[in-house]
């Protein structure tokens, strides 16, 4: 499997319990729809140093061979694939995202 956006081939990493495919330039990491809120969720307790961006996936999906589309979750931009639905999460997003998270999370607690 390819990272979209160097091609270089990924490598696989276990981060609290869920297995991804990161890629060992730290241009992001694909990560199953499905688990991604379980990630978000227990890596909220720490954001990491925002980083530069990265550039757009130049490559489609190593999964399935279809094209990744770019997807808004609020403010956030995260790249899906239209074929089996996995996420791209480009390493300078991980931060936006756990911020948000963090935001849904106490707005949630203190709405009647």
């Amino acid at each position: 499997m390819r990272c979209p956006a160097c091609a270089r081939r990924t490598e696989l990493r276990v981060i609290r319990e869920v297995l991804v495919h990161g890629c060992p330039e730290g241009h992001g990491l694909f990560v199953r729809q499905e688990e991604l809120l379980h990630l978000v969720v227990a890596e909220s307790r720490s954001l990491p140093v925002p980083l530069p961006p990265a550039p757009p996936p130049k490559h489609p999906c190593p999964f399935c061979g279809h094209a990744l589309k770019r997807r808004a979750v609020g403010p956030v931009e995260l790249w899906q694939c239209e074929g089996c639905g996995v996420i791209w999460l480009e390493r300078h997003r991980w931060g936006d995202l756990l911020n948000l998270s963090r935001q849904f999370f106490l707005f949630s607690r203190i709405s009647p």
